[in-house]
């Protein structure tokens, strides 16, 4: 997509609409700096892939908006967030909507790919998100045994892989919120079940959420669990 031409305009009313329909709080400077973001994306994707989502519109729903539901999550049940990791981050999704809707929470974003974690942190230093940082990294690596307040994973693998690589990254008390299409099929959800019970993790919600997305609505839920014990 030229950037010259990009609709902005698009972007930033389907994200509008989307944010409201979430009855999330976001300032017209927060949405002016995700679009400035996604135009750092397009840019970037002329030289090598980072996603596959480009244009304007269904990026505001697919990437911005539906990245911001763990904060809906977390305002509705007045969870006290100071600092998350964000685990195969790729892009910076959900880690840099969230950064930016959310400038009191700490996050790190983490990816196995150079590329894309220097990308995030480059798009935080030259758009001013002090809050985000991107960190080369693999969840569970020896020299990486921080601890945080919320996990989130995105487009990461199945229930189980995801309880399996961050388990490691959350404080007693903390919440791995893991994004899945809706319709789990059984196995996983079992599989999702007895990993959680390993390694002191309980299901404490499973959140259905419907976001517009032009003449369709994007339909997702998050899958949360708090983790209990030390395992």
């Amino acid at each position: 997509m030229d950037l010259e031409f990009m609709d902005i305009e698009a972007f930033q009313s389907a994200l509008s609409a989307a944010v409201e329909s979430m009855a999330l709080t976001v300032s017209p400077a927060q949405f002016e700096l995700m679009g400035q973001h996604f135009k750092l994306v397009l840019n970037t994707n002329r030289q090598f892939n980072l996603t596959r989502i480009t244009d304007p519109m269904a990026a505001a729903t697919r990437l911005y908006a539906d990245s911001l539901a763990p904060a809906a999550w977390a305002d509705e049940g007045n969870l006290d967030v100071k600092s998350v990791l964000d685990v195969g981050t790729g892009a910076g999704f959900p880690a840099t909507p969230l950064a930016i809707a959310r400038p009191s929470w700490q996050v790190t974003a983490i990816d196995s790919t150079g590329k894309k974690a220097r990308f995030v942190q480059q798009s935080a230093t030259d758009l001013g998100i002090k809050n985000l940082q991107g960190k080369q990294l693999r969840a569970g690596e020896a020299s990486f045994r921080q601890r945080y307040d919320l996990v989130t994973a995105k487009a990461v693998g199945s229930l189980q892989n995801c309880i399996r690589i961050a388990y490691r990254h959350i404080n007693v008390g903390g919440h791995l919120i893991v994004f899945k299409a809706r319709g789990l099929s059984e196995s996983e959800q079992q599989q999702g079940i007895v990993e959680a019970e390993n390694h002191q993790f309980q299901l404490v919600d499973v959140c259905d959420y419907g976001i517009p997305a032009g003449d369709d609505v994007l339909e997702h839920c998050l899958n949360v669990y708090q983790k209990i014990g030390r395992g």
